[in-house]
């Protein structure tokens, strides 16, 4: 999240509210501790635990993804900016990976949390 809001205000681009708060607040209150970013967390939204991301689908499906439309259009105007985004990097490259293969059952969909993704590129 830091690092797409460090590219698109290198672009001077304006990112819609999606929640109640600033999109700038997200990675601040993403960093809270479990006890406190819980209670802020449950007020700001809900998310139902059945629910998949699109990505998610394709790749269950062994479909192609929209990850270079997005994450790499990050990546992209990063590279122009100078801005380092080692997260998109690993994030595009783990999902590439897994569009290349053919339809991947969805127990065999590996799950990728914040901290195995951030060993991934430390």
């Amino acid at each position: 999240m830091t690092e797409l809001l460090n590219v698109t205000d290198g672009l001077g681009l304006n990112l819609p509210k999606i929640t109640a708060i600033s999109v700038h607040k997200i990675p601040f209150i993403l960093g809270l501790p479990n006890f406190i970013f819980n209670r802020v967390a449950n007020k700001m939204l809900e998310i139902d635990p059945k629910v998949r991301s699109s990505m998610w689908w394709d790749v269950s499906q062994g479909k192609i993804t929209e990850i270079e439309h997005i994450n790499g259009a990050v990546l992209r105007h990063a590279k122009k900016l100078g801005i380092s985004c080692p997260v998109n990097e690993k994030m595009c490259a783990l999902i590439t990976n897994l569009q290349n293969r053919s339809r991947v059952p969805e127990q065999q969909i590996p799950p990728i949390s914040a901290s195995m993704l951030l060993k991934h590129i430390s």
